[in-house]
Formats: structure tokens, sequence, C-alpha cells
């Protein structure tokens, strides 16, 4: 009947029974199915972990959270529509809680990685002694603070009725899913269509983010381009068991625009906190030098990726 149950407090949280193995002719609905079955396991799998705080288990939960409402979002039509809201709705509660915590992780360590590193091929480290220090005490006691608070949220959401009713919820869509007649479809064909979708749909954003001036409108573009390929990619990936070879070249084009993008948003999210540093360090009359160095260092890390994904776009239009 199940996989494995795993017990937390008063609750049980029970991993649904796996489906039998999708076949590339088989329905649209079973291959979605199978995919949808993946990613509860990973929930299942990565809920000690989290609890534990090892290592990757809040970005790995985080992950298989959104491949879960990104796949409700691209096949939709395969499931009773209100279903399928309902639970992207509450995986992207979720979701947004393991983001916060993981963000603040990730900003933390690539800051303090700044400080402490020399910038590869650009010669002198970011400053000595009491200069550097300041600025990483600085970024410790702004961002240190904010990570331990999040893993802490995390934790009350993980023993909260609302976490467990949605892996209950998952259980059930599994287990009793609430096909739509475009379920009997064929997969491919049904997965062909959805890529072809999401392709027009990233097409779009492009233009739109490619059509701005750089700036903060251009930034909040480029962070929805990112969104649109991440969403290409999962649902690439939910095709590769029936359609191997045109959705796995998919997923690697999508993963190249997306991971160039994360690099991009990460450097924006990071300068906004380093502006705030450098003017609290200034009002206090103390060195902002180094918060300056990291800004600069940040714009440049983003010009980059702005090309890497230029040269990830144009890879993927020669692909179509």
């Amino acid at each position: 009947m199940t996989d494995a149950v795993n017990t937390t407090g008063d609750h049980a949280s029970v991993a649904p029974r796996r489906p039998r193995p999708v076949t590339r002719e088989g329905s649209a609905g079973r291959a979605l199915l199978q995919y949808l079955h993946e990613q509860v396991h990973v929930l299942h799998e990565q809920d000690p972990r989290v609890r534990e705080n090892a290592p990757d288990a809040v970005h790995t939960m985080r992950t298989a959270t959104r491949r879960l409402r990104s796949a409700l979002a691209s096949y939709r039509s395969l499931l009773d529509p209100e279903t399928a809201d309902r639970l992207r709705d509450e995986l992207r509660w979720l979701a947004g809680v393991l983001g916060i915590a993981r963000d603040a992780e990730v900003l933390h360590e690539r800051l303090r990685d700044e400080v402490t590193e020399e910038p590869a091929g650009r010669g002198a480290r970011l400053g000595a002694g009491a200069s550097t220090g300041a600025t990483a005490n600085a970024i410790d006691e702004l961002l240190a603070s904010g990570v331990q608070s999040a893993q802490l949220t995390v934790l009350d959401v993980l023993n909260s009725e609302r976490y467990f009713q949605l892996l209950a919820s998952l259980a059930e869509l599994l287990e009793n899913p609430p096909l739509s007649s475009e379920a009997n479809l064929p997969s491919r064909r049904v997965a062909r269509n959805e890529i072809d979708a999401d392709v027009t749909r990233l097409r779009r954003a492009v233009g739109t983010a490619q059509a701005l001036p750089a700036g903060t409108e251009r930034d909040r573009a480029l962070h929805d381009v990112r969104k649109r390929a991440k969403r290409l990619r999962y649902a690439a990936e939910a095709a590769v068991t029936v359609d191997p070879k045109r959705a796995s070249r998919m997923v690697a084009l999508a993963r190249g625009l997306q991971e160039a993008l994360g690099e991009h948003q990460d450097s924006v999210v990071a300068r906004t906190v380093l502006v705030r540093l450098g003017a609290e360090a200034h009002a206090r009359g103390e060195d902002a030098f180094g918060f300056g160095r990291l800004h600069a260092l940040e714009e440049m890390r983003a010009t980059a990726a702005e090309v890497r994904f230029r040269r990830h776009w144009r890879a993927l239009l020669r692909a179509l």
C-alpha cells in the first residue's frame, strides 16, 4: 500500500506506493503521475534531513516542491483543475518558506566568500586587516541571525497541521488521481505540446527583458525569464521517460538559462544588501570601502551572468 511512513510527533506522513514504470507508448496521465510520485518521494525523504539541518536538505526539498508546482502548472489539463490549483497554492507556500531559509544561507555564504577569497583574475584581495574584518563582521551580524531565524521558521512549518495536510493531499492525489479525459492521450504528444507552449512563454519573457534598458525593471524582467526557463526545464524533465532525446536536450538548454539568470538574481539581491550595509557603516562613521568593493565585484558578476544568458539563449534558439 505504501513505501514508507515518517512519524513526527503525533503525525504520520505516509509516502504513496510506487506506480508501475511508464513506457513511451503510455498515457500522459500515467507519465505525469510517475513524475509527481518521484518528487513526493523526495519530500518524504528530505523531511527528516531538514529537521536535522543536514547539508543541502532544504535546497533539495525546495527543488522537489518547485518541480511539483511546475508540473501541476504545465500539465494542469491532465487533472481536475481545482485540485491542481489548490495543491499549487499550498506548494507555493511551502516553497516560499523553504526559499527564505535557503536564500539567506546562500547570500551569507556568497558575501563571506567574497570577503575572504581572492577574486579570480582580478589581482588583489578585497582588503586586509581591520577593514576586511569589519566588513565580514557586519555581514555576519546582519545575515547569520537571519539564517538561524529562517531555519527555526522551517521547523515550525514542518510541524504544522497545514504541512501535514499538504502531504496527505499529495498522497491522495497519487492514490486516487482526478485525471481528466486528456490524461488518456499519448504521453509523448502531450509532452511535446506542453514543452512547445513553455518555449513560447519563454520567448515572450525574453523579448520583454531585451527591450528594457539596464536597471531595476530589466532585473525584474530577467528574473521572470528565469522563472519561465525553470518551468520549461521541469516540464521537459517530466517528459524524459517518454521523449528522451528531445526532452533531455531541452532540460540541458533550459538549465543553462536558469543557472545564468540565477547568478544574476543572486547578484541583484547581494547588491541591495551591500548598499544597506555600506550606508549603515557610513552613518556610524566607519569605513564603508569594503562594501563598495564588493558591490563593484557583484556588478561584474551580474554582467558576466548576462553574457552567459545570451549565449545559452542563442543555443536554445538554434535547437528549436
